[in-house]
């Protein structure tokens, strides 16, 4: 059957709420403290980049994974491949965070 907008609306639903609890549950990994998005400063000053460098390779990392499963038809980790869509949105989230975060403009 077809993807109707009524259909698509409880896909985006379904979507944002999965990607609510992921982006959460590894924040809590990621985030040494309560900045969400301490992982690419601290990455940035260890190696002297800016940290939205860090959050671009990170990105690219979760495009290559969809682009491989595309090409390949299989994913090579655990995480089933609708996972690696919600990282790549999440992570979109947080480079615009980056984007908006004044500490951005010390860097």
């Amino acid at each position: 059957g077809n993807v109707t907008e009524d259909i698509f609306k409880i896909i985006i639903e379904e979507v944002e709420k999965d990607e609510k609890e992921i982006m959460f549950s590894k924040n809590k990994e990621y985030a040494r403290d309560k900045d969400v998005l301490a992982n690419f400063k601290r990455l940035g000053k260890e190696f002297g980049i800016d940290p939205l460098q860090v959050w671009a390779i990170l990105f690219t990392k979760h495009v290559d994974s969809i682009k491989n499963f595309i090409k390949t038809g299989s994913v090579s980790s655990s995480e089933p491949i609708e996972s690696r869509f919600f990282d790549a949105r999440n992570y979109l989230l947080l480079g615009l965070a980056l984007l908006k975060d004044p500490y951005m403009d010390e860097v």
